[in-house]
């Protein structure tokens, strides 16, 4: 139950599209697969042009290898999203440095709006 939980929470606060694929179909992927995937929806909902997609794709990449491992170590929830919150961070900042200005404003309002409506359901779920 920990790691569906955690791995939930890391997958909001790594993707602000929770509808594409299931959460088991998530939690069976690879780091490759997620990284694919998320980059996919966000060419989707940013129009990423193909240098930006490939800059994208590799952030994304890099991201999911580090936090495969944190997603299946048997540390504290809390521990776990502390961790992977400061990596989501500096995902965040190497973004902004590669979207536009107007790109990153609709990035954030996406990953506000996912991160919302998770605490929805978790409220509701208690």
């Amino acid at each position: 139950m920990k790691a569906k939980l955690l791995l939930l929470l890391t997958l909001v606060c790594i993707s602000f599209y929770s509808n594409a694929q299931t959460k088991e179909a998530l939690k069976n992927s690879t780091p490759e697969q997620r990284a694919k995937w998320l980059t996919d929806t966000m060419q989707t909902t940013l129009h990423l042009n193909a240098d930006q997609y490939s800059k994208i794709y590799s952030i994304n990449l890099a991201f999911a290898q580090k936090t495969q491992p944190i997603i299946q170590s048997d540390d504290s929830k809390f521990s776990k999203f502390k961790q992977v919150k400061e990596m989501q961070d500096k995902r965040d900042e190497d973004f902004k440095a590669i979207l536009t200005k107007d790109q990153y404003k609709l990035y954030e309002e996406k990953k506000d709006a996912m991160i919302g409506t998770m605490k929805e359901k978790y409220k509701n779920k208690q």
